[in-house]
């Protein structure tokens, strides 16, 4: 799903839209207040232990409503908790995380990161089943009292995690965990604490759009294509296509050109994880054109076009490749 921003990108949106911001340390951008969550069973979920379902979360975040990979930080044997009064973290702050009364003291969230993005190990050669996976998690948190058999899968999980994850930061595309925070790791155990995968997006720059040997990356437009037919406005340059508009080089409109035709193209194509649909990229066009800030309007595709690129020359998949052929 098309549907995660970046700190910068979601500032530039809301100075656009203005959606309220909530200033964080980590790569994430979490509404500040509370959000609705309702846990699936346990030991039942599509890819992991359980599946969440978020609600109530406001536009212009890095998470939305919807369905979510769900894992328990706790092997506590108490209930998750269901309702509209939980607070989302961001596993990669790099400040200790808070969740009173009982916080996460000591749990190492870059080797929990870096088991959620090699749940096979680093090599790929470890065979592990969801339960294995969860097992490890509770061996890093500290928290494994056997709710699951401790296998020799699991072991080496937490192993390969322990000796690999330290310093870890998740990249374009990769997952970061996000803490769904009720009361911590608590004296009593009241509640089950438990995280989401949410995956980073991804963006292409203009300069990597613009390329010949990239074409085959473009999906439902031609560059050919009028700038002003594709977007329903009326640019200052006449008979304007998408390739001539990667290529215009300057700032304030001819910046929104290059900017606004990688977004369009970044959106387009399934391979991109990218924050924005087609639509709405042409309704921050069209509003830009209708407001005359176009500064704004460039700032905020500038930011989601630099998040990196997974596509390469066709031939295999480069991360950050767009990143190296950036063309301001």
């Amino acid at each position: 799903m098309k549907r995660h921003l970046t700190v910068l990108g979601t500032m530039a949106a809301a100075l656009i839209l203005g959606v309220g911001l909530a200033f964080a340390i980590g790569i994430l951008y979490l509404p500040s207040g509370p959000v609705c969550v309702s846990h699936g069973q346990w030991n039942a979920g599509t890819n992991s232990t359980l599946d969440i379902t978020l609600s109530s979360v406001p536009d212009g975040f890095d998470v939305t409503n919807g369905l979510y990979t769900g894992w328990c930080i706790e092997d506590n044997f108490m209930p998750d908790h269901s309702g509209c009064d939980v607070v989302l973290l961001d596993s990669t702050d790099t400040e200790p995380l808070e969740c009173y009364p009982g916080d996460y003291p000591g749990y190492p969230w870059d080797k929990i990161n870096y088991l959620l993005n090699h749940k096979n190990g680093t090599d790929g050669t470890i065979p592990a089943t969801i339960q294995d996976i969860q097992v490890a998690m509770w061996l890093l948190t500290g928290t494994n009292h056997g709710t699951f058999p401790l296998t020799d899968e699991a072991q080496d999980l937490f192993d390969d995690a322990d000796l690999w994850g330290e310093g870890f930061v998740p990249g374009p595309g990769e997952i970061a965990a996000v803490v769904l925070c009720v009361d911590g790791n608590s004296p009593g155990w009241g509640y089950q604490d438990t995280l989401i995968e949410v995956v980073l997006f991804q963006g292409c720059t203009p300069g990597y759009w613009k390329q010949s040997q990239h074409l085959f990356a473009w999906v439902g437009h031609a560059p050919e294509d009028l700038y002003g037919e594709t977007f329903g406005v009326t640019p200052s340059a006449a008979n304007l296509n998408l390739l001539r508009a990667l290529q215009m080089g300057g700032g304030g409109e001819r910046a929104l050109y290059r900017h606004a035709t990688a977004a369009l193209l970044n959106a387009a194509n399934p391979d991109v994880n990218f924050p924005y649909t087609e639509a709405q990229v042409i309704a921050i066009v069209r509003a830009a054109y209708a407001s005359g800030n176009f500064e704004g309007a460039k700032n905020q595709f500038e930011a989601a076009n630099e998040a990196g690129c997974p596509l390469g020359n066709g031939v295999e998949s480069v991360a950050g490749q767009g990143a190296t052929s950036q063309s301001n």
